[in-house]
């Protein structure tokens, strides 16, 4: 579920996201750190993740975009006392 520009993941380690209203910049979940987080984008669903808030991911791009059947792996990080999903892959395409 998405409220506002937060992802609410709860326990779960899979999640089957619908379109996002907007960037996708938070990650809430209760998944212990150094567990993963799995979200693939439901049909017709475009979800955009932004590098602010607690998500962080590779690169100078500050969002990427997951479409119909794709795939992004978080990795739930605590870094200083904050804690961080760290993108550590993704599936653009289907085969």
């Amino acid at each position: 579920t998405q409220t506002g520009s937060t992802l609410e993941c709860g326990q779960h380690s899979y999640i089957k996201a619908q379109s996002s209203t907007g960037n996708i910049t938070t990650l809430n979940s209760t998944v212990n750190t150094g567990e993963f987080i799995t979200i693939e984008a439901s049909f017709l669903a475009n979800l955009v993740f932004a590098k602010t808030g607690n998500i962080s991911f590779p690169g100078t791009r500050a969002t990427f975009t997951l479409t119909t059947g794709q795939v992004a792996r978080f990795r739930k990080m605590d870094i200083g006392g904050q804690q961080v999903f760290h993108l550590v892959s993704y599936v653009k395409s289907n085969l």
